[in-house]
């Protein structure tokens, strides 16, 4: 069984590794992870045991990370016989790796504190409260367009056959932001995923829940821009 100790971040251990001199990015280690069943949940995040993973790529001679079907050859076995500079090289890699390993295992255990202290978002939460407020916002609009088109045509004196095209209008212009909206999000969600730095996750949720704010403001208010727009 793994030392639950050394439970990390993939990224943590991809940098862990590196230091070790199995380099190898986030995603690369993500995959191969996937591939060898080798990922495991801790309090709901994904996690991975350093040294479980590191024991399974120094036996793993043919391993495969995904990456365009190429198969990404081992690392090389350090000889028996080392010179005195090359044992040195090795142990400030040792040096490093155990450093580099350390930092991981305190940022787990700030983000484990962190966790039981209901500081952290989980991004799928904010990301399907995003959604679900996208939806209840589109359909409070256009419950009111009937009677904004209605009022609107009123004060600006025109006939009731000009009230379709209002509302037309009015839809067109909803559909047209709120389209714009959701490729937006969507755009910055993928931007903001693609790294791995743990600021960028951070910027990332931000960023969502203040668009999730501003879809949550009164439909009147974007009625009254209509009235501006057409009046």
């Amino acid at each position: 069984m793994a030392d639950q100790s050394d439970l990390m971040s993939i990224k943590a251990c991809a940098d862990a590794l590196s230091a070790a001199g199995d380099k190898l990015s986030r995603q690369a280690l993500s995959k191969y992870c996937d591939q060898y069943e080798l990922k495991k949940t801790r309090r709901g995040r994904v996690v991975v045991s350093f040294s479980e993973v590191q024991a399974h790529r120094a036996k793993n001679y043919t391993r495969e990370i995904m990456s365009g079907g190429k198969k990404i050859p081992s690392i090389p076995r350090a000889s028996t016989a080392s010179r005195p500079d090359t044992q040195e090289a090795g142990d400030v890699v040792q040096i490093s790796a155990a450093h580099r390993l350390k930092e991981a295992q305190a940022e787990t255990a700030e983000l484990d504190l962190a966790q039981k202290r209901d500081q952290l978002v989980l991004i799928d939460e904010v990301t399907a409260g995003i959604s679900d407020t996208i939806v209840t916002f589109r359909q409070q609009l256009f419950q009111a367009i009937p009677d904004a088109a209605q009022q609107l045509a009123a004060e600006l004196r025109l006939p009731n056959e000009e009230e379709r095209l209002i509302r037309a209008a009015m839809k067109a212009m909803i559909r047209e932001g709120l389209d714009g909206f959701v490729r937006a999000v969507a755009n910055q969600n993928a931007h903001l995923s693609g790294s791995g730095s743990e600021a960028r996750e951070r910027e990332r949720i931000d960023a969502l829940s203040v668009m999730a704010a501003k879809l949550r403001a009164r439909p009147e208010r974007y009625i009254g821009l209509l009235k501006e727009r057409y009046g």
